[in-house]
């Protein structure tokens, strides 16, 4: 990358390279800042606001390569290092998010979800088919919950991740039926709001691809995407170790209460955690197995 990819646009509205990169080095000084509190047996919020978040990316965007990729590498260790100090009381006490108050162990999850999705974001060479294995279980076991309500009035949805041989049903009996299929990878991917790179390896049957509302609580929108990511991502359960990829062939269905069109799972995916339960997130050697510590060191080893 060069001080003119920098400068270019990325796939997020309004944003070039360089606000996404700046925004993941100063998404580490925001979770550090609730961890550092939570050290104190304080509940502290990532930002003092949303102007002064919004302030910061732009004071920072226009930065040459090489001052964005020592911020984002001395950021991720700083977040790092304040994990590892953690005792277990401290893995329990709350941050304040956008989201409402939510545990600190949540913060890996939520710190690997950045680095990966805007990785993407920066419209480059890394792809939603090159996420691992293990983070595209974990979009899996959560993304779909929220499909049902965000689905076009008079749309019902077939989902089936052919790679993994896992499928998903939303959507009530007297609606228009649509099938969406494709590797695990670009369904993770659509269903995050970033069609746009993986629209071709996707295959639809009885109509065009849905266009998804927007979730509960919807991040910044991709540019020439219809959808958002959807809000529980920010903040789910920690991930579970996978112990096999890939798991064994299952599918999930998401039947229609009478009141709506939310999808209700029945079954859920072998090998993917069902809630977030994870007390060895408390360990930094856990944590970094997670793939969430050190992301933003290593994303800006790559720049």
């Amino acid at each position: 990358m060069t001080d003119a990819d920098v400068r270019r646009p990325s796939l997020c509205t309004g944003w070039t390279v360089g606000h996404v990169l700046t925004h993941i080095a100063r998404n580490a000084d925001g979770l550090r800042r609730s961890v550092e509190g939570a050290r104190r047996g304080e509940v502290v919020s990532m930002y003092d606001s949303v102007q002064s978040r919004t302030a910061d990316i732009e004071a920072g965007a226009a930065r040459p390569r090489a001052e964005l990729a020592a911020d984002i590498a001395a950021t991720a260790q700083a977040l790092d290092d304040s994990w590892s100090g953690l005792d277990a009381a401290s893995w329990d006490r709350d941050m304040l998010h956008r989201l409402g108050r939510r545990p600190i162990r949540q913060t890996p999850a939520m710190r690997w979800g950045e680095v990966e999705i805007h990785h993407v974001d920066l419209a480059g060479a890394y792809r939603p088919s090159d996420w691992p294995p293990p983070f595209i279980a974990y979009l899996l076991d959560h993304a779909p919950a929220s499909v049902g309500d965000r689905l076009p009035t008079g749309v019902a949805l077939d989902l089936a991740a052919t790679d993994i041989a896992t499928g998903w049903s939303f959507g009530r009996a007297d609606s228009r039926r649509v099938a969406v299929s494709g590797p695990s990878w670009a369904i993770a991917a659509w269903l995050l709001g970033r069609s746009g790179p993986v629209t071709a390896s996707l295959s639809v049957v009885g109509g065009e691809l849905p266009e998804l509302g927007r979730g509960s609580a919807p991040r910044r929108r991709p540019a020439a995407l219809s959808s958002s990511p959807i809000g529980p991502l920010s903040a789910p359960p920690p991930p579970c170790r996978i112990a096999a990829w890939p798991p064994p062939a299952s599918t999930k269905i998401y039947e229609t209460r009478p009141s709506g069109s939310r999808g209700i799972p029945r079954t859920r995916h072998p090998g993917v955690c069902a809630r977030g339960s994870l007390a060895s997130m408390r360990d930094p050697v856990a944590v970094r197995a997670s793939g969430a510590t050190r992301a933003g060191s290593g994303f800006s080893n790559r720049l």
